[in-house]
């Protein structure tokens, strides 16, 4: 089904949208980073353990839950678990 989209909407698209797309892809991808570290490796402390700064730590749940909606203790855990079952990280630990 299509949509109509404003003439506004595909000008801004059209004139932003290139610079906006590489920004927005590279912190999805950071932040599903962080979310797959939190849960395959339990939390906090174990990234604090890792040696990550408690700030950055704070930080990048804040944004998390900012960008997703969620924070990232209730966000896509099926993510995490199907990760854990092929073995993704388990030489982190």
């Amino acid at each position: 089904m299509k949509t109509k989209k404003s003439k506004t909407y595909k000008a801004l698209n059209a004139v932003l949208g290139p610079v906006v797309r590489p920004y927005a892809a590279q912190t999805i991808q950071r932040l599903m980073g962080f979310h797959l570290l939190w849960h395959m490796l339990g939390g906090e402390k174990a990234l604090r353990d890792l040696g990550w700064d408690p700030v950055t730590v704070w930080r990048n749940r804040k944004e998390f839950a900012s960008t997703f909606g969620v924070s990232v203790e209730e966000g896509f855990p099926e993510l995490a678990d199907f990760a854990r079952s092929i073995g993704v990280g388990q030489e982190i630990v």
